[in-house]
């Protein structure tokens, strides 16, 4: 598909009618009509994909408008978009190959960047994001040559990499939160808190979410909470933007607890003592499971290109641990007890801009792959 050159007027245009949009959303959000609305929205929500499947021989039947090329269990989606988002197409083309059993791999210029809605939503499906310069076709994320569009799903697992930095201008300070948060499920649940929290720790505010990008209803928590409500015990991934924010946040129903996966993105550099500080608050909240907050350089339109990727600079990490003798311990990485006593918690900040073991160790406890807390 594509978009054309980029235009700052037509830029200008967009920003405009997405106001406008968002501005006619938030006078009808408090409705009777626009909540009966949320509830319908969460049964066609439901409803089994439509576009890829097999057939009779065990073969992907496509008939799908973005998918260029069918391999044996994946299919290929070529873009030109200067930048790619979680549209409610492309969301529903990586659903409908998932319930095919087959991915979803992206093929872009270099140019293009993903939205963080679109990266986690490729990840979380198993999709890889291929680029294809003047010499070929490659990984993203690395200089690894891919041979032919049939070999997208051989060799290095680039999409399960989260940050990057850019090829050219190193670009902004950029704070990413990732949590995982187990809520009692009660009737007075309101979620959301935790973006409004940690969006708070450089000013940044929420102000839409939706099930795709853009995010065009109005910011509230509790049509956030009704739709989430009307959903379960299906779990969902819903998309919140802001002024210098985005995030995605997936909640589904657990043994005895609501469970909330959150990525926050913010524009802005946090300190290590400020990132420690707002996740002992939210623990007053809900339970935090996992946490880890990092600090890379990057676009200012919050996303991620497709130059080489690299690790982020951490701040904090909460995982699973046995405390320190003492509260702290001295070096580059103080460790201590976190939430309640014998909660099995520990936190870890950052205060020190090197690469040591236990930067290393800290990303290796927290495993995205599986709702490991589930069984706790």
């Amino acid at each position: 598909m594509r978009t054309g050159h980029y235009s700052p007027r037509r830029a200008a245009t967009r920003g405009l009618t997405l106001a406008l949009i968002r501005m006619g959303v938030r006078m009808v959000q408090k409705s009777p009509e626009f909540n009966r609305g949320l509830v319908s929205a969460a049964r066609r929500f439901a409803l089994p994909p439509q576009g890829v499947a097999p057939d009779a021989g065990g073969k992907l039947r496509v008939q799908h408008p973005l998918v260029s090329h069918v391999g044996s269990d994946f299919v290929v989606a070529e873009s030109d978009a200067r930048v790619l988002h979680a549209s409610s197409m492309r969301l529903g083309l990586m659903r409908a190959a998932g319930e095919a059993g087959a991915r979803v791999a992206w093929v872009t210029p270099s140019s293009s960047s993903l939205t963080l809605g679109m990266l986690r939503a490729m990840r979380g499906t198993g999709g890889r994001w291929i680029v294809r310069d003047p010499e070929g076709l490659r990984f993203a994320g690395t200089g690894v040559v891919v041979s032919s569009l049939d070999d997208v799903f051989s060799g290095p697992e680039a999409s399960t990499v989260i940050t990057l930095a850019g090829d050219a201008e190193p670009g902004v300070p950029r704070t990413l939160f990732s949590l995982r948060i187990r809520h009692k499920p009660t009737s007075s649940l309101l979620l959301g808190g935790t973006i409004e929290l940690l969006g708070g720790v450089l000013d940044r505010k929420p102000s839409g979410w939706g099930t795709s990008e853009p995010a065009l209803t109005g910011w509230s928590r509790g049509g956030l909470t009704e739709f989430l409500r009307a959903r379960v015990p299906a779990p969902t991934r819903l998309f919140v933007e802001g002024e210098g924010l985005v995030a995605t946040t997936s909640v589904r129903r657990g043994t005895g607890a609501m469970l909330e996966e959150t990525h926050l993105l913010l524009e802005g550099e946090a300190l290590p003592r400020e990132a420690e500080r707002v996740l002992r608050r939210l623990e007053q909240q809900c339970v935090v499971v996992k946490a880890l907050g990092s600090v890379d350089r990057g676009s200012a339109d919050l996303t991620t290109g497709a130059g080489v990727f690299v690790a982020p600079r951490l701040l904090v990490s909460v995982a699973a641990g046995a405390p320190p003798v003492s509260p702290t311990a001295d070096g580059p990485a103080p460790v201590s007890r976190f939430g309640t006593v014998g909660s099995g918690r520990v936190l870890t900040r950052f205060d020190a801009p090197d690469t040591s073991d236990a930067r290393k160790s800290a990303a290796a406890r927290l495993d995205w792959q599986s709702w490991a807390e589930d069984s706790e």
